[in-house]
């Protein structure tokens, strides 16, 4: 506002005293503090209006509503705060000033003139924030996607979780060569998927569903019956997308955080409530004493996703029975970044 009234108060003054506004040290001091003053209310009210308008058309393709409307209400209030200067300045005789018709019209032109220019310089500093703001987004998301899947290939195909596949796949063979051939199956389909899924941001529910398939397969022919799993996921709901690995990352979670037995399995439920979001229900039956931090970072990841993918959040409720994760489900109308 200070970088903005300083020159208009002064060439307002010139309008308005001529000469006098730099020769005479009464005039310069009084004109300036009195009108900067007129002028600062004055942008207050224009500040308000143009709050109005943003909220009332903040879209970018509402940009030609919201410009003209505001330069023309801008512009009659700029020629309400001048005519008040001269016919207020006049009226009181302040500082002996006397109306000059002449001078006021070219001070009418120039709050035109200066409108246009402010409301145009704020439209496009706005325009480049927003942009800014994007690329910003839009790194942050690489990184973040970059991140998921370096978290998925770390949990997956890390030395350990291989030994332990393989070690499972050799006692297979020896006891039932039927269920080793089909272990082997679906650990390829793991790792087909972990390989291949890592250039979208986002996949078909029915992918990844597909693939969770493929992974608790795994994890049933490593725990037994230690572990139990339902999914129903209504076919309907299938074609909605998440971000890849995202049911993998939760299940990693819930593996590393919650016990499990014969006597007390991990019960794990998967299906989509009245809201449309897919709900992931585990039984809560959490570890003693664990300090991993990694699976927490796993699931803020995903939320990260969320918020710039589409600008939605995931929700998780806790009992001391359950834990529910609640993930929306995107389609390509909600995608804000991709």
């Amino acid at each position: 506002m200070v970088a903005m009234l300083t020159p208009v108060t002064i060439v307002m003054n010139l309008f308005l005293f001529g000469n006098r506004y730099f020769s005479e040290w009464r005039v310069f001091l009084g004109a300036t503090i009195v009108t900067f003053i007129i002028h600062a209310i004055s942008w207050q009210f224009h500040t308000l209006v143009a709050v109005i308008l943003r909220n009332r058309f903040p879209e970018d393709k509402q940009m030609f509503t919201r410009i003209p409307l505001a330069i023309g209400v801008f512009i009659l209030m700029t020629s309400l705060c001048t005519t008040i200067l001269f016919f207020g300045y006049d009226y009181t005789g302040f500082l002996g000033y006397r109306f000059n018709e002449t001078y006021y019209t070219w001070a009418i032109i120039f709050g035109i003139i200066e409108n246009i220019f402010i409301t145009l310089l704020h439209e496009g500093v706005s325009s480049y924030e927003k942009w800014k703001t994007t690329i910003r987004e839009t790194e942050t998301l690489k990184k973040e996607y970059i991140q998921s899947q370096l978290m998925g290939l770390k949990s997956q195909v890390s030395p350990h979780f291989l030994f332990n596949s393989l070690n499972t796949l050799s006692s297979l063979i020896s006891e039932d060569p039927g269920k080793a051939e089909r272990f082997l199956d679906e650990m390829s389909k793991v790792y087909r998927y972990l390989l291949r899924n890592n250039e979208d941001p986002l996949v078909p529910l029915s992918t990844e569903i597909h693939f969770i398939e493929s992974y608790f397969h795994l994890l049933r022919s490593r725990y037994g019956s230690s572990i139990d799993v339902a999914i129903e996921v209504p076919a309907a709901d299938q074609d909605m997308k998440i971000p890849p690995f995202t049911l993998q990352t939760i299940v990693e979670n819930t593996i590393r955080s919650n016990r499990m037995s014969k006597e007390q399995p991990l019960r794990i439920h998967l299906y989509v409530d009245d809201e449309q979001r897919l709900c992931f229900l585990n039984s809560n039956q959490p570890k003693i004493g664990i300090e991993d931090s990694e699976p927490e970072n796993g699931l803020q990841n995903i939320s990260n996703q969320y918020r710039l993918l589409a600008k939605q959040e995931l929700e998780i409720r806790e009992t001391t029975d359950t834990r529910i994760i609640r993930l929306p489900l995107i389609n390509d109308n909600e995608i804000v970044a991709a």
